[in-house]
């Protein structure tokens, strides 16, 4: 046989040239998948890593916060509360009834009258305490609730204006952001994002607002996660209690219970289909579609996300629950009407404590108190308070500066106690043998101090040449109280005071402005002080005690102060008030609690005189929160600190 030797060696060198494009080819589909294996490893590391930060602490929190508490609020008959400070609070207690009906069913039952301004208490009653704030941010309310307490046609209405497919993808719907991005590119700007619920949760929850192709990765990559791992109901309930609904108030709206309550007044379930069109419109930006700022343009949103509800079939046909004009306008007047920031912030600091003092009565106090700062003409005031339950030993304290350390504020932070210690230095002198009924000048009086004379002086006017050492305290008059000090001597009064003052100047005889208030002390020792004090002088209660003496408000330095509802009340009550007005005071006991009141001036005292006093600043506030705390006042005895 015959070859071709040209043909022959033509024939191996392609099939050589084959053989290397096979194995170039085979290289190239190895590093290929090489390539492709190593970039899914990556995306697999990746995605676990992102996956291992996720905290689903939120998701199971919403079942642990539906427990019941079991606290309960007591009004006693015979009490007033303020009506517009009642209303609210019911509308964030725990109470499985709507709060109008609670409401309209104590008023129909005779266990309420409805008078201008407040609710007289005709009967004994209880209602549920309050939820506890779910939202750690400062001045935010938020609630957690069920999925079944959400209105369907609230969720129905948010799928269908924003994420129609929500029930069939797995949390990233590839169509909307496919032709998003055409949109996008067309109009040459950004015009729709395509992002479903699942991924506007996710970012509102573990992610930030910056445009940036990580941060949209880690959106889709946690959004399939959850979609794998919870029920569309477990997604869309953490929605609701999660995204902000804008801010009313002063106080940040978070979460569907919050926006219902402070938008509408009303709990979710109470809500029209109509209102829940209203707060999903405002979804889309609630400052842009805020009911006081822009309520025409909310409106028109609410329109267009109603009419999808009813071509859906997502809320009933047959009754109109569109609003008309008038009711808008009202709606929006009365948000701007109320609001009163004092009202809610007091609300939403009780939700913020724990403690075992009456949640009702903290609300009330903190209302009052900052009531009262507000309306001073002054910046750089505080309000502290201390209330002592002598029969159980609960105390509760407040500070009103939320940003500060309240411990610190109140244990030791010191301030000078003015005629406050007036009572103290009159059980001394009781215990050297003073009369109530001894007359003692009001004349000047001059005492002789290595540091020159000294002349104390009062703060008005006294006409009287004399007064009982009875009416010298209850008027509160300086001159009488330090000729007694020099009548009984200051060595024995030290010895006396020295006890209770541990940080007193001495010799007392050298500085005895220390008995007229010229000593500073923490609030948390002088409640310790005074409870002794007020124990002590129950020994000796019927026999004309310091505390009898001060029982009369009507008498005492708040008789101008006084509100018609204490005027008939007997408790023993004290008012301090040092220069300038920079501290002011007002201590008191009714048998069972012993309130001690401090207002005052934080900032740098230089001289600035403050029209400030005791009784116009710290007993307006214990007078206005005894009598809108919806219980009987206590008539002044020492039966429970005797029988101990």
């Amino acid at each position: 046989m015959i070859y071709d030797n040209k043909s022959y060696r033509q024939n191996n060198k392609r099939i050589g040239q084959g053989v290397k494009v096979v194995n170039v080819v085979l290289k190239i589909v190895k590093y290929t998948l090489v390539v492709i294996t190593a970039m899914l490893l990556i995306a697999v590391f990746y995605a676990t890593g992102i996956i291992s930060t996720v905290d689903l602490t939120p998701f199971e929190r919403i079942v642990k916060n539906s427990e019941i508490y079991s606290t309960k609020i007591k009004f006693e008959e015979g009490a007033l509360v303020n009506r517009e400070e009642f209303d609210l609070f019911l509308k964030f207690t725990r109470s499985e009834s709507y709060p109008s009906d609670f409401l309209n069913k104590l008023v129909s039952t005779g266990v309420l009258r409805v008078r201008a301004k407040d609710y007289e208490i005709l009967k004994d009653f209880e209602t549920e305490g309050l939820y506890r704030n779910d939202c750690k941010e400062l001045y935010c309310f938020q609630n957690y609730q069920l999925f079944q307490n959400i209105p369907s046609d609230m969720w129905k209405g948010l799928i269908g204006i924003e994420d129609f497919r929500f029930l069939s993808h797995s949390g990233v719907d590839f169509r909307s952001i496919l032709r998003a991005i055409i949109i996008d590119i067309k109009e040459m700007r950004m015009v729709q994002g395509g992002s479903t619920l699942t991924q506007q949760l996710v970012k509102n929850l573990y992610l930030t607002n910056e445009k940036k192709l990580s941060r949209k990765l880690k959106e889709l990559i946690i959004s399939l996660y959850l979609e794998s791992k919870y029920e569309k109901d477990k997604i869309l309930e953490l929605y609701f209690n999660e995204v902000f609904w804008g801010s009313i108030n002063g106080v940040r709206v978070k979460g569907v219970y919050a926006a219902s309550v402070l938008y509408f007044g009303k709990r979710p379930a109470e809500l029209t289909p109509y209102e829940s069109a209203i707060l999903v419109s405002m979804l889309k930006g609630p400052n842009y579609f805020h009911p006081i700022k822009h309520m025409e343009r909310l409106k028109k949103r609410a329109n267009v996300v109603y009419e999808v509800l009813k071509e859906k079939s997502m809320t009933p046909i047959t009754i109109n629950y569109k609003w008309n004009d008038v009711t808008w306008s009202n709606w929006s007047k009365n948000l701007e009407k109320e609001n009163n920031k004092i009202l809610y912030r007091s609300l939403w600091w009780t939700t913020t404590e724990e403690s075992r003092f009456d949640e009702y009565e903290r609300y009330v106090l903190k209302i009052k108190a900052l009531e009262k700062l507000s309306s001073a003409n002054y910046e750089n005031l505080a309000f502290k308070a201390m209330i002592k339950d002598l029969q159980t030993s609960n105390i509760y304290s407040f500070y009103s500066k939320y940003e500060r350390d309240k411990e610190k504020a109140i244990k030791e932070e010191k301030h000078q106690i003015g005629s406050t210690i007036k009572p103290i230095v009159y059980g001394i002198y009781r215990k050297l043998g003073l009369d109530w009924n001894e007359e003692v000048s009001t004349a000047p009086i001059t005492v002789k101090l290595k540091s020159g004379d000294w002349e104390p002086k009062d703060s008005e006017k006294i006409n009287e040449e004399f007064v009982t050492a009875s009416e010298a305290l209850v008027r509160s008059i300086n001159r009488p109280l330090i000729r007694l000090a020099v009548k009984y001597g200051f060595d024995e009064i030290e010895k006396e005071l020295s006890p209770k003052l541990p940080d007193m100047k001495k010799p007392l005889a050298e500085y005895p402005a220390q008995l007229l208030g010229a000593y500073e002390i923490s609030m948390g020792s002088y409640m310790d002080l005074y409870e002794n004090f007020i124990i002590d002088n129950c020994k000796d209660f019927e026999n004309d005690s310091v505390l009898l003496v001060l029982s009369d408000p009507t008498k005492t330095t708040v008789r101008k102060a006084v509100g018609k509802n204490l005027r008939e009340m007997r408790f023993f009550g004290k008012t301090g008030t040092t220069n300038s007005g920079y501290d002011n005071w007002y201590v008191a006991f009714d048998g069972r609690y012993l309130s001690l009141f401090w207002f005052g001036y934080e900032g740098a005292r230089d001289g600035q005189m403050l029209k400030l006093y005791g009784s116009t600043t710290s007993f307006k506030v214990f007078n206005d929160y005894s009598r809108d705390k919806g219980k009987r006042f206590n008539e002044l005895s020492c039966e429970i600190i005797n029988n101990q």
